[in-house]
C-alpha cells in the first residue's frame, strides 16, 4: 500500500438461504449468533431469508425483519418497521421486557410465521386449551388448525399489548383470549389497552374475555402454585365426567376457530 496507514475495506454482503438447513438447535443458535456479529461490522450487510423461529429475535431490531406473505394472487407482500415501535416514556421498559421474553422462550417468534396468532395470558391457558382439544377429539376433526392457529404464552396480561403492538405493525392476524377479571380494577388498565390495540390491527374486533372471572373460577380449579398443572388436571376430570362448562368450549372456539362456534 506504499506505506499508507488507510486500509480499504470493500463493503461485503453475505446472503444466506435457509442456513437452518441440516442443523440441530444447539447449532442454529450458534450460526444466528455469528450472523448478527457479523452484520454488526463496518461494511458488512447480511441478508438471511429462513423458516426458522431460532433465527429471529423479536426482542431486537425490528427492522431488521421482513415478513413475505404470498397472496392469494401469488404475489408477495413485504413488511418491514423502519421506525422503533416504542415510543414513549416507557419504551426502553418495553422493549426489555419483550427482549427477556423472547429470551426465556424463543418459540413465541413463531409468530411471524404464522397465518393466525393466538395470545394467551399465561401457561395455564395455553395448556388447558391444547388438552381439551385433544380429549374432544378437536385436533381430529379438524387437522389443519395445528397449522392455523398458532398459541402464545404472553407470560402475564400485562404483555399482551406488546406482542399486539409488534403483530399490528407486520400485519399479522391474531386474536386475544384473556380473563376479565371483573372484580380486580388493577386489571382494567391492561384489558382497556389491549382494546385499544386490536382496534389498530388486521383483525378488528378479535377478542374473547373469560367473563367475570378469570379460568380458574370458569374450570372449578384454585392454584397457587402449580398452576399449569392444575388446570390439566381440571380439564382432564371435567372432560372425562361430560361437565366441560360451555364457557370453555365457547373460548376454545375463539382460540382455534377465531368465533364463537366450531364451524361444521
Amino acid at each position: 500500500d506504499g506505506g499508507s496507514d488507510s486500509i480499504d475495506v470493500r463493503p461485503v454482503i453475505l446472503a444466506v438461504e435457509k442456513p437452518e438447513l441440516y442443523m440441530h438447535p444447539q447449532m442454529e443458535r450458534k450460526i444466528r449468533d455469528l450472523l448478527y456479529r457479523l452484520a454488526s461490522r463496518p461494511n458488512f450487510q447480511v441478508i438471511c431469508t429462513t423458516h426458522s423461529p431460532v433465527f429471529l429475535n423479536m426482542g431486537r431490531s425490528h427492522s431488521a425483519i421482513v415478513r413475505v406473505v404470498k397472496g392469494a394472487d401469488g404475489r408477495a407482500s413485504f413488511f418491514q418497521v423502519t421506525s422503533d415501535l416504542f415510543t414513549g416514556d416507557d419504551a426502553q421498559s418495553e422493549r426489555d421486557q419483550l427482549r427477556l421474553i423472547t429470551s426465556f422462550h424463543p418459540t413465541v417468534n413463531e409468530v411471524f410465521f404464522a397465518r393466525r396468532v393466538v395470545l394467551l395470558e399465561e401457561q395455564s391457558a395455553l395448556g388447558a386449551f391444547q388438552r381439551c382439544a385433544e380429549l374432544t377429539g378437536l385436533f381430529e376433526r379438524h387437522p389443519d388448525i395445528r397449522r392455523d392457529a398458532t398459541l402464545i404464552d404472553c407470560v402475564e396480561k400485562q404483555n399482551i399489548p406488546l406482542f399486539q403492538t409488534v403483530l399490528n405493525h407486520f400485519q399479522i392476524q391474531y386474536t386475544v383470549v384473556h380473563d376479565q377479571d371483573a372484580g380486580n380494577p388493577a386489571e382494567q388498565a391492561p384489558n382497556s389497552k389491549i382494546e385499544t390495540l386490536l382496534s389498530a390491527g388486521v383483525m378488528k374486533n378479535s377478542r374473547h374475555m373469560i367473563s367475570p372471572n378469570d379460568l380458574e373460577h370458569m374450570l372449578g380449579y384454585e392454584a397457587k402454585k402449580h398452576k399449569p398443572y392444575e388446570a390439566l388436571m381440571a380439564v382432564e376430570r371435567l372432560c372425562q365426567d361430560d361437565g366441560l362448562p360451555v364457557e370453555f368450549s365457547c373460548a376454545m372456539n375463539w382460540v382455534y376457530f377465531g368465533q364463537e362456534t366450531e364451524p361444521a
